[in-house]
C-alpha cells in the first residue's frame, strides 16, 4: 500500500505520541476516518493491542517523523526560512521526501 499523505500524518502523530510522550491517545475520532481503517487493515495499526502500532507502524511512523524533522532543517539550515513557517512548510515537504 502507498501510503497517502493522510494516512502518513497519522501514523506520524501516533507515533509521536506514543514513543515521545508515552502516551496512547484515544483513537475514537479516529475511528471512522478512511485512512486510519486503511492503516489498520494493511497492519500498521494493531487496534486490540495496548501500543496501538504494529512493527509495522511504528518503522513507517519514525520514518515519517524522520521525514519532517530533516525537511525543517533543510529549511532552517540552508533555505533560512524563518522559526514561523517551517513547521508547516515542512510538513508539506516531508511527504516529497520519500
Amino acid at each position: 500500500m502507498e501510503l497517502t499523505d493522510r494516512a502518513e500524518e497519522i501514523l506520524e502523530m501516533l507515533w509521536v505520541e506514543i514513543v515521545e510522550h508515552k502516551n496512547v491517545p484515544d483513537i475514537t475520532v479516529l475511528k471512522d476516518d478512511t485512512e486510519f481503517r486503511k492503516l489498520s487493515q494493511e497492519g500498521y495499526l494493531s487496534l486490540e493491542a495496548e501500543e496501538l502500532l504494529s512493527a509495522k507502524g511504528l518503522e513507517e511512523g519514525r520514518l515519517c517523523v524522520r521525514r519532517h524533522r530533516l525537511a525543517e532543517r533543510l529549511l532552517v539550515d540552508v533555505l533560512n526560512i524563518k522559526a514561523g513557517l517551517v513547521h508547516e512548510t515542512g510538513c508539506k515537504l516531508e511527504h516529497i521526501l520519500h
